[in-house]
C-alpha cells in the first residue's frame, strides 16, 4: 500500500490522505520483455493546442479518469496468467494465502500506463478522433476537413477543446470510462489543475497558466555540501 498526502487542486487548498495498493512491478517475471514506453505532453504542445482553440472560439474543459489503470482492456500477457500476493495486512474476504490474479492494468506494473494508453486510444478511435502525426499525445476531430475538436493526453489527464460536437463526444466518452472530474474551464473562476498547472480562461477567451502552487507548496531549496 503506498500512502501519501496528495496535493488538492489549487494554491491553498490542504492536501488529503490517499492510500492505493500497488503492484510491486519491479518483481514482475515478464518486466524486461514488456513495452514500456508511454509518451507525456510538452510544454510546447499544450501552448500550440491552447493558441489553435483560442483562435476557433473553443470551449475548454478538464477531465481526469478515476483509477484509469483498472479501467483499461483486459490484461494478455504472451508468457501466460499474472498473479500476486496481497498486500501487507491482505484484503478483507480472503484468507491469507489466497494469491490474486491480475486481469487487468494495476498500478505499479511497468507496462500498466502503455496499456491503458492502448485502452483510451481504442475508444477515441472509435469516437472519429485522428492521431496527430506531429504529436503522439494528440488527438483532433475533424468533419469535413473543419476542425472540431483537440484532446492532450496526459497519462489519465485529458485537456479537451472544441465545440459542441466535440463536447456531445466527451460525453460519450465519460459513459465509457468513469471520471474523478470534468470541469469546463469557464465555470472555474479560480482555475483547473492540469499537468502540473493552474489553467484558467478569461471572458474573452485568454488563457492563463501559472504553477503558483507548485513553487508556493512543493518547491524546495536542496542543500548541496
Amino acid at each position: 500500500m503506498v500512502r501519501r498526502w496528495k496535493p488538492a487542486e489549487l494554491p491553498g487548498e490542504p492536501a488529503t490522505m490517499k492510500s492505493r495498493w500497488c503492484i510491486r512491478g519491479d518483481k514482475d517475471p515478464d518486466l524486461l520483455s514488456l513495452d514500456r514506453y508511454s509518451p507525456t505532453v510538452t510544454t510546447a504542445v499544450i501552448s500550440v493546442v491552447l493558441q489553435t482553440a483560442c483562435s476557433l472560439g473553443f470551449r475548454g474543459a478538464i477531465g481526469d479518469l478515476k483509477n484509469a489503470f483498472m479501467q483499461s482492456e483486459p490484461l494478455s500477457r504472451p508468457q501466460g496468467r499474472l498473479f500476486c500476493r496481497q498486500p501487507r495486512g491482505g484484503l478483507p474476504g480472503l484468507s491469507p494465502g489466497q494469491l490474486i490474479e491480475i486481469l487487468a492494468g494495476a498500478y505499479g506494473l511497468g507496462d500498466a500506463p502503455l496499456h491503458w494508453r492502448k485502452s483510451l486510444l481504442k475508444v477515441l478511435k472509435q469516437l472519429g478522433y485522428q492521431h496527430s502525426s506531429m504529436d503522439p499525445c494528440t488527438f483532433r476531430l475533424f468533419e469535413e476537413g473543419r476542425l472540431r475538436g483537440i484532446i492532450v493526453v496526459e497519462v489519465d489527464d485529458l485537456l479537451t477543446l472544441g465545440d459542441d460536437l466535440h463536447f456531445q463526444k466527451m460525453e460519450e466518452l465519460q459513459r465509457r470510462f468513469k471520471f474523478g472530474k470534468f470541469k469546463f474551464l469557464k465555470d472555474e473562476e479560480k482555475g483547473v489543475s492540469f499537468n502540473g498547472r493552474r489553467m484558467r480562461v478569461l471572458p474573452d477567451g485568454t488563457y492563463l497558466i501559472d504553477m503558483q502552487k507548485f513553487v508556493e507548496e512543493r518547491l524546495k531549496e536542496v542543500t548541496l555540501e
